[in-house]
C-alpha cells in the first residue's frame, strides 16, 4: 500500500511522522509503555499466585493437624438428635442399579416395600425429648407421646407423587378435567419441592 494510500487512515500526527520518517508517535509510545506495564503486572500476579499456592501446599504437607479416621479429633460434624439415631444404619448406594423395587412401574412389591419402608415412623418420645424439641404433642394413655419421623413426610410424598405419575393403576376412574385431578397435579408440584428440601 502506498504512502498516499495509507493517509487515509492515518491521523493528523501520524501522518506528518510518516511523511517525515520521524520518529513513533506519541500514541506509539504510550501503547509500549501500557503494554509493559500489563506484561509486568500479568507476571507479578502469577508469581504471588505461585507463592500461595506454595505456601497453601507447604501448611497441607507439614503444618496441618493430622488426624486419623475414626479419632476423637476427626473434626466431623456432629450426627443431628433423633429418637432413630441408635438403630440408623449407612451404606453405599449407587443412584441406579442396586435395588429395583422403586423403580420402574409400580407393582405389588412396590407397594409392599414402600409400606414396610414407612412403618416405624410413627414412634413414642419421652418428656425429655419433647421438651428438646420445644414442641407439643398428643400424650399416650401409658407415657410418652406421639412423635414422627421427619423422613415419613418425605416418603409419603414420594409415594404420592409415583401413584400420580401412574395414576392410571392408582386412580383409574380419575378424570383429567375433574377437580380430583386438579387437586392431585398441584399438589405433585408441591411434592416435587418437598423433596427438593
Amino acid at each position: 500500500m502506498s504512502l498516499e494510500e495509507k493517509e487515509a487512515f492515518l491521523n493528523d500526527a501520524d501522518e506528518g511522522a510518516s511523511k517525515a520518517g520521524a520518529a513513533p508517535s506519541l500514541t506509539h509510545t504510550r501503547n509500549a509503555e501500557l503494554h509493559r506495564l500489563s506484561v509486568f503486572l500479568n507476571v507479578g500476579l502469577v508469581v504471588i499466585c505461585v507463592l500461595q499456592a506454595g505456601v497453601i501446599a507447604f501448611y497441607l504437607i507439614f503444618a496441618a493437624p493430622s488426624v486419623s479416621p475414626g479419632s476423637a479429633d476427626s473434626r466431623e460434624i456432629a450426627e443431628p438428635y433423633s429418637p432413630a439415631n441408635s438403630i440408623i444404619e449407612y451404606e453405599y448406594r449407587e443412584v441406579i442399579g442396586n435395588d429395583t423395587r422403586f423403580t420402574g412401574r409400580p407393582g405389588p412389591e412396590w407397594e409392599k416395600s414402600i409400606h414396610e419402608l414407612m412403618q416405624g415412623t410413627l414412634i413414642r418420645i419421652s418428656d425429655e425429648e419433647l421438651n428438646l424439641y420445644g414442641s407439643n404433642s398428643i400424650p399416650f394413655k401409658d407415657g410418652g407421646y406421639a412423635a414422627g419421623l421427619g423422613v415419613a413426610h418425605n416418603l409419603h410424598c414420594v409415594k404420592k407423587l409415583k401413584e400420580f405419575i401412574y395414576r392410571e393403576k392408582f386412580f383409574p376412574d380419575l378424570r383429567s378435567t375433574g377437580a380430583e385431578f386438579e387437586y392431585l397435579q398441584s399438589h405433585a408440584g408441591l411434592w416435587l419441592c418437598l423433596i427438593k428440601c
